[in-house]
């Protein structure tokens, strides 16, 4: 029983944990493009634009590859289970 507690507070701590970090970098890279509108010569912009949505794309993955990490628990439980609750 201890062991499968534990287990499950790590799993949460890991899904978590990937997600802040998804929205983290999303929210860095949405600040980046920003930056790039705000500060830099016309001919950086789209280079930098580029760059920025990049890493907002790539950090909402990684945060959306977090959702099938956070349902497998719960289906494996299932079918261990046999549905029952």
């Amino acid at each position: 029983m201890v062991a499968e507690r534990s287990l499950l507070f790590t799993a949460l701590g890991l899904i978590v944990g990937t997600l802040a970090v998804g929205v983290l970098g999303t929210a860095l890279g949405m600040s980046h493009v920003s930056a790039a509108v705000a500060v830099f010569d016309p001919s950086m912009k789209a280079t930098l634009l580029a760059r920025g949505v990049s890493e907002a794309m790539n950090c909402t993955l990684l945060a959306l590859g977090a959702v099938p990490l956070w349902l497998a628990p719960f289906v494996v439980g299932v079918i261990r289970g046999g549905g029952r609750r």
